[in-house]
């Protein structure tokens, strides 16, 4: 008798365990509760998760940006902060912007969102917490600035408003605009539109016709309404950013 058939003939004379359905059941849930206990142990806190999407992102962009921001203090420094001078802060303003533009379409440029698609974190979770972390970035190295601009240089806070933040959060809704397109070139045409933003503001500033026509009331406006604008578009990048590009995912 060959091994096989001496199995079979076990196998016969043996009486059939009796299986209770409810101590399956019992024993799948223990295991399942077990697993998401070990899984809840394992997985990333939020602070972890900032700390691991900082460490993919180019700190050349932060180091430029800075730069930026050095550039502006020499030239309002070495100039006395003349009113001509002023202006150059709504030309540096929007290239303090457009200098994360590599950063935040380097996923388009690399073709990755696929990739990124399937992984653990949603699309939703990484683009929130690079914008989080750009804006961290920014809001520190605005913060330096504007003290020493007005330690050293005296300059009033409604002149940083309007020469600086409002310039600035105009091009923060051009390039985020920009970004919920699903257009390929959408990094170039949000350079593009930025530049033109640019021109025009230089226009409103050199002109002092137009400029000393525009009161207070209607200058605390706009800046109010980039704000909002600006709130909109980022929540219309952390909303709509699985449907860009080459993936149209409606459960991230």
């Amino acid at each position: 008798m060959t091994l096989e058939e001496k199995l079979n003939v076990y196998a016969k004379l043996q009486e059939p365990f009796p299986v209770e359905e409810e101590a399956v059941q019992r024993t799948i849930l223990a295991a399942k509760g077990a697993w998401y206990l070990g899984e809840q142990e394992s997985c990333l806190s939020r602070l972890d998760f900032l700390l691991l999407q900082a460490g993919y992102i180019r700190k050349r962009c932060w180091l430029l940006q800075a730069a930026v921001l050095l550039s502006l203090w020499l030239l309002l420094f070495l100039n006395g902060s003349a009113a001509s001078t002023q202006s150059m802060m709504g030309i540096l303003a929007p290239v303090f912007v457009i200098l994360l533009i590599p950063e935040l379409w380097k996923s388009q440029h690399h073709a990755s969102m696929e990739i990124e698609a399937v992984s653990y974190f949603s699309i939703r979770k990484l683009y929130a917490a690079r914008m989080l972390l750009f804006a961290a970035a920014d809001v520190l190295m605005l913060s330096l600035f504007f003290l020493a601009a007005s330690l050293t240089l005296k300059l009033t806070l409604g002149t940083i408003i309007v020469q600086f933040f409002l310039p600035m959060n105009v091009t923060c809704c051009i390039c985020f605009g920009c970004l919920c397109s699903c257009r390929m070139d959408s990094g170039s045409l949000a350079v593009v539109m930025s530049l033109i933003w640019i021109a025009l503001w230089v226009l409103i500033v050199l002109d002092k016709k137009v400029y000393r026509l525009i009161t207070v009331p209607v200058w605390s406006g706009a800046v109010l309404l980039s704000l909002l604008l600006l709130i909109c578009s980022i929540r219309g990048v952390w909303k709509n950013c699985g449907k860009y590009w080459e993936v149209n995912l409606s459960w991230n």
